[in-house]
């Protein structure tokens, strides 16, 4: 397994560069248009919740850590913040008019939608560790958001 791995500091102004490490690595790996956005949706949601959330919009270190093999792509986005329950988070209203619903919320929805695998992981000395795994599309004409087989 190839692996890439960054460091970051700060708040969300890093963001973008995170953005940038993940599609690099996607090109280089020659990831399909679908699977590099769905890498690229779900780290940036991954690494906002952390800042916003762990961090509580103070600065704070940010690893992210790209495994690569021919079928999957492995995604870690470790923080050394507050841990959180992920159960505790409330699914999204989705089916609500856009006008009824809240702001925000959709982080950890839109990770598992275009994520085949989501774990996440608390220790006091090594982090909290949100892993998320997808296996990679043969082409990317396949809907990047759709995970049910076509009839």
């Amino acid at each position: 397994m190839r692996t890439y791995r960054r460091t970051y500091e700060g708040q969300l102004e890093q963001l973008p560069a995170i953005h940038d490490f993940v599609a690099e690595v996607a090109t280089e790996q020659g990831l399909s248009e679908d699977d590099a956005f769905a890498c690229r949706l779900a780290t940036d949601e991954a690494v906002a919740n952390v800042f916003e959330h762990a961090y509580a919009g103070r600065p704070g270190r940010v690893e992210v850590a790209i495994g690569c093999e021919a079928d999957h792509i492995s995604l870690d986005v470790r923080s050394w913040g507050a841990p959180f329950d992920p159960d505790a988070v409330a699914k999204p209203s989705v089916d609500s008019p856009l006008e009824e619903r809240q702001i925000g919320g959709l982080g950890i929805f839109l990770i598992r939608k275009f994520m085949d695998e989501v774990s996440f992981d608390f220790h006091p000395q090594q982090g909290n560790t949100i892993t998320m795994r997808r296996r990679l599309r043969a082409s990317s004409n396949q809907g990047s958001g759709d995970r049910q087989p076509l009839d």
